[in-house]
């Protein structure tokens, strides 16, 4: 099928967000686009302006479709700096340690196929963060690196960190597959100025970055409905539970955003049938 009508069908019918057909034919898309022909030769650094060139260390990490993660480079420092990242050093007993927390944070995506599909095919590399505490949670992903993200890995040693770490995984790869289809298919009327309420920053923001945390909190919800429904532990569901009730309430808020003048048409599609789908859950 036309990556065009998988767009179209994607935006005008029910279904997962997560798409593995479209989400491979749109990482097949943008990999022709930057000459790549073979996902291997895929590299972060490559991405950044000025970055050719660089040398890349990466460690595999085992049994998760060739995910590495990317050791901090001081040739990056000024992209760190620029977008307010903190990035710690990686030696190799902190990157195994490190490989372990993202492997059990990927294994909670099998618990249900697609999603484990849609990351091994959205996400390429990935780079750890510094929070500034135990108790947050940061992630980070550009328009410009297509297949890479960026997220910090929690202290907490237990199934409920592996879900806070999966958690960060699946917002950013959920950008990453949102920015690919803007790609193809302009979701924001170009050059607009409009703003909109966003609940996750409790302040008026840009159009797109409205629609963005709308779509990947819908998919985080979509998800953690699903394995909800799963036998699972009393503290992993409490915790499910109070991020289902956290995120529908943010959601609620938008339930006029699909009226926004700064949304094109298929946006404004996409945005309702993320808000109808989320009020029909209730």
């Amino acid at each position: 099928m036309e990556l065009s009508l998988q767009i179209f069908n994607y935006l005008n019918q029910p279904g997962s967000l997560w798409h593995t057909g479209l989400a491979q034919q749109l990482a097949d898309r943008k990999l022709l686009d930057m000459s790549i022909i073979h996902p291997d030769d895929y590299t972060l650094s490559s991405c950044i302006a000025n970055a050719d060139g660089i040398r890349e260390t990466n460690y595999l990490l085992p049994d998760t479709g060739n995910i590495h993660i990317v050791a901090p480079s001081k040739e990056l420092n000024s992209f760190y700096q620029k977008h307010g990242l903190v990035v710690p050093p990686l030696d190799q007993g902190g990157s195994e340690q490190v490989a372990t927390k993202v492997q059990r944070a990927l294994a909670v995506f099998d618990k249900v196929d697609a999603v484990a599909t849609f990351i091994r095919q959205i996400v390429k590399s990935v780079q750890i963060l510094e929070a500034s505490d135990s108790e947050t949670d940061v992630s980070y992903s550009h328009p410009d690196i297509p297949f890479s993200i960026f997220f910090s890995v929690c202290q907490q040693d237990s199934p409920v960190g592996d879900l806070r770490v999966a958690e960060s995984i699946l917002h950013e790869a959920m950008h990453l597959q949102l920015t690919l289809i803007e790609g193809c298919c302009p979701l924001i009327e170009q050059n607009t100025k409009h703003t909109y309420y966003s609940p996750w920053r409790d302040e008026e923001r840009p159009v797109r970055g409205v629609l963005h945390g709308m779509f990947v909190f819908r998919a985080i919800l979509d998800f953690y409905l699903m394995i909800s429904q799963l036998a699972v532990e009393k503290d992993i569901q409490a915790f499910l539970q109070n991020r289902i009730s956290t995120i529908i309430t943010e959601i609620k808020q938008l339930s006029d955003f699909g009226n926004s003048p700064g949304l094109t048409t298929d946006g404004k599609i996409l945005t309702n049938k993320l808000k109808l789908s989320v009020n029909g859950e209730i």
